[in-house]
């Protein structure tokens, strides 16, 4: 069963704009975009020190000359490049003995995860998965927000408009921080991808996927009662953009550092979570790094959401998808104009979809 708890900060607000936020990331009259490539990176393997142990490894990278502890033919036989520390900067101690290793010889892959587990003091190692977003917007100007409607977000705004102390960050692929509804809710903001401060996606794109992110911001914090675009839930709250895909990457669907723009919005205070992303429908891409990253986010009082994925109709909708299966992520599966479940929606118990939210025909705002 997974385990679902919502640790509140600013109580009664903060759970009003959780509620208006659920179909931050669902996307209408989406198109089915899972990634074809592997499920999990072929170069890339994440493993973990036991808790109990006093070991503590340097960085390496393959300039390195010179004997390296413990691992010293692991890395010539597998022609590794880096081993590294992802989350150097957290103050988790369990993310502090995670380490990520890059290597060259793809093929070896399931053999050198055998390797690693048989060290003493690893705790566990295991492959990178990746994470594709769901669903595409396809237009741009809408005038029937039907949803609102049936989420009776006008009652809640007789509460409260949300408050710009309240930040949201969307972890997408790109959000365009110029967007006449969007730039006075931005702050702060970072590619984690190209590792700059500019989130924005590319410069001259065509949206063939690029506009992903603006339309997730537009559903969430849309500035509203400005007589421009399109009216959003929680209009007064403030918006953390974090791009986790490569300006040169070749699908602008796949997310390259889902788990550095997690990383970048804990550290920099983030409220709530948004992520219209997930990884392929199967139960073994469960990543038990990614369960202490949050872990470590619950901990903070901050709220995670994710989809619960669009592959309904085509696989097995009722498989669990991550991250939004992890425990302490809210997992948001799509309903319709009629408040009835999508075809194409993902759907389960409550170890995999907690709550559904209207996701088709979502009109928001477009890069």
């Amino acid at each position: 069963m997974k385990t679902l708890t919502v640790i509140l900060g600013k109580v009664e607000l903060k759970r009003i704009l959780i509620n208006l936020c659920f179909c931050t990331f669902l996307l209408g009259n989406c198109k089915i975009s899972f990634a074809q490539e592997t499920e999990f990176y072929p170069n890339r393997i994440n493993f973990k020190i036991y808790d109990t142990s006093a070991i503590d490894l340097p960085a390496f990278d393959s300039n390195f000359s010179g004997t390296y502890p413990y691992l010293n033919a692991i890395i010539s036989d597998y022609s590794i490049q880096r081993i590294f520390k992802p989350f150097w900067d957290m103050n988790s101690p369990k993310l502090l003995k995670i380490y990520e290793v890059v290597f060259n010889d793809t093929s070896g892959i399931d053999s050198l995860l055998n390797e690693l587990q048989s060290v003493y003091f690893i705790e566990y190692a295991e492959k990178v998965p990746k994470f594709t977003f769901f669903g595409q917007p396809n237009d741009i100007y809408y005038q029937n927000q039907w949803y609102l409607e049936l989420l009776k977000a006008t009652d809640a705004w007789q509460i409260t408009t949300g408050s710009s102390s309240i930040k949201i960050a969307i972890i997408d692929n790109a959000i365009n921080t110029n967007h006449q509804d969007l730039s006075s809710k931005i702050v702060g903001g970072w590619d984690v991808a190209d590792n700059d401060n500019n989130p924005n996606p590319p410069s001259g794109f065509t949206d063939n996927g690029w506009s992903h992110g603006t339309h997730c911001a537009g559903v969430a914090a849309a500035k509203t009662n400005n007589g421009l675009g399109v009216s959003s839930l929680g209009y007064n709250v403030s918006l953390m953009p974090i791009k986790t895909t490569k300006n040169s990457s070749g699908n602008p669907m796949t997310s390259d550092s889902l788990w550095v723009g997690i990383k970048y919005a804990i550290n920099n205070n983030a409220d709530i979570i948004s992520m219209s992303v997930g990884s392929e429908l199967d139960s073994s891409m469960y990543s038990q790094t990614y369960q202490y990253l949050f872990d470590d986010a619950y901990s903070k009082g901050i709220v995670c959401i994710a989809a619960a994925g669009n592959a309904g109709k085509n696989k097995n909708g009722n498989a669990k998808v991550y991250p939004a299966s992890y425990n302490h992520v809210i997992s948001v599966g799509a309903t319709d104009q009629n408040d009835l479940k999508w075809y194409k929606s993902n759907y389960g118990n409550f170890s995999n979809v907690d709550v559904m939210a209207p996701g088709v025909g979502i009109f928001s705002s477009t890069a």
